[in-house]
């Protein structure tokens, strides 16, 4: 239904309704004296109420009126296709999304994964973040929260991932070598480059 039909069923509807309720109010100040009084009211108005309903029935049957048609609203933006897309790498672990159409950019979002990077040996002073690994005390260290405190000291902050090994024994020695050539003294080297 639209506004108009709306306002036309509320005025068909209100001096019906209106009567109905001056009935009852009237009907309740007699009702002490006379009950069939207000049975025949309650009639009377039941059957009003099927007029009611008749009424909405003919205004439902009513086609819609259309309202005026409103302003033209303005042209939009042309949209941005994929070959306006670019990619470009942040960090060691990010990347950012762009699309761009001559002057006009718009930053569509960065995406962060959560790679594993090993960052050498341990450096007091250095910043790490999850996903780092790093050696020390001869162990590898997996980084669990953003830190720079030292592994393996009761830190909660990183995780054991490879525990050092135990050195291993000495080997014994080998039987010797067969003698090498003889080696030239240096008469030999001397003459050897003024030959050159």
């Amino acid at each position: 239904m639209t506004e108009e039909d709306v306002a036309a069923l509320i005025e068909g509807i209100a001096p019906v309704v209106q009567d109905f309720v001056a009935r009852a109010v009237a009907d309740l100040t007699v009702r002490q004296a006379a009950t069939t009084g207000h049975l025949a009211t309650m009639i009377e108005a039941v059957k009003e109420l099927g007029a009611v309903r008749e009424r909405l029935a003919v205004l439902e049957t009513r086609a819609p009126v259309p309202g005026p048609p409103g302003p033209a609203g303005q042209d939009g933006r042309d949209g941005l296709g994929f070959e306006q897309l670019s990619v470009t790498q942040r960090d060691d672990r990010s990347f950012t999304v762009t699309a761009a159409r001559g002057e006009r950019v718009t930053e569509i979002g960065t995406a962060r994964f959560p790679v594993e990077l090993y960052r050498g040996v341990w450096t007091e002073g250095w910043s790490y973040e999850p996903g780092d690994s790093v050696t020390w005390a001869g162990s590898e260290w997996h980084c669990q929260t953003a830190t720079t405190a030292k592994p393996g000291e009761g830190s909660k902050d990183w995780t054991l991932k490879v525990k050092r090994g135990r050195d291993g024994k000495d080997g014994k020695d080998g039987p010797p070598g067969p003698p090498g050539p003889a080696g030239r003294d240096w008469q030999q080297v001397y003459d050897d480059t003024r030959r050159r």
